[in-house]
């Protein structure tokens, strides 16, 4: 009766090792951290949005002016694949730093990383003005719920590429698109 026990036992282990394989495989591959910078694109009337986590802030921290990065986290088959064509084409970056979430502490709480549209491409835009935390901190909310949300949709659809671990496809008119969050 104890070989049996130990048997089953061995049966019923393998078989929970065998279904956390699986589950692994469908957990959401979208990744997030604190502090990581969404690069969203869109397109008004598109079927798609792409959300794609270009990495921490503190890549960018000491960039000079004209510096530039090679971002390597999407490809341009993803952007095709989410949008017919590049015209009209949207996008943007934001970031943020939330109470406690374990980044350095010399960049205050309500910190935010965004981009400012420009009228003119050739000329930069007015610096955003500096505000307090508690001013910031519904922007702080929305940023992290873009994040967030990516990382959620993600978990509803299987791996592919068009949902890696830095860049997710969004179907328009789902509840979390980027275009819906806007700070």
């Amino acid at each position: 009766m104890n070989t049996n026990y130990q048997t089953l036992r061995r049966i019923l282990l393998s078989l929970i090792g065998i279904c956390s394989i699986f589950q692994a495989a469908d957990a959401a591959p979208f990744i997030y951290q604190p502090r990581d910078l969404i690069l969203g694109f869109r397109k008004d009337g598109g079927s798609f949005e792409l959300e794609v986590n270009v990495g921490q802030a503190s890549r960018y921290y000491n960039a000079s002016a004209g510096s530039t990065f090679t971002i390597s986290q999407f490809t341009i088959a993803q952007l095709s694949d989410s949008f017919s064509d590049f015209s009209s084409l949207q996008w943007s970056v934001g970031g943020t730093v939330r109470l406690g979430d374990g980044g350095d502490t010399s960049i205050p709480v309500s910190t935010l990383w965004v981009t400012q549209p420009r009228s003119d491409p050739s000329v930069q835009t007015t610096p955003w003005i500096r505000q307090s935390s508690g001013a910031l901190a519904g922007s702080s909310t929305k940023i992290v719920s873009i994040a967030n949300n990516a990382v959620s949709f993600s978990g509803t659809i299987p791996s592919g590429p068009d949902n890696t671990a830095t860049a997710v496809q969004v179907q328009s008119g789902d509840s979390v698109i980027y275009a819906g969050t806007s700070p």
